[in-house]
């Protein structure tokens, strides 16, 4: 998952800041210092994708192109 990707996916699926830190297990400043780009733990970053999958969020990553969908 890249940095841009989180931010689709919080949109997606309308989830705050806050609320993807609890379900991930991991600070706030955590997931903001991961979609701005800094480093961040290859965990965090494990723990965020599966709180989004838990949510129906599939990550595409193709060279290029990058995205997300939610399945319903």
């Amino acid at each position: 998952m890249r940095p841009i990707q989180s931010k689709m996916a919080r949109v997606a699926t309308k989830l705050t800041l806050t609320q993807v830190s609890e379900a991930a297990g991991v600070s706030r400043p955590t997931v903001t210092r991961f979609e701005n780009g800094d480093t961040v733990r290859p965990e965090s970053i494990e723990a965020i994708k599966t709180a989004f999958e838990a949510k129906g969020v599939i990550f595409i990553d193709k060279g290029e192109r990058i995205g997300i969908t939610v399945a319903k």
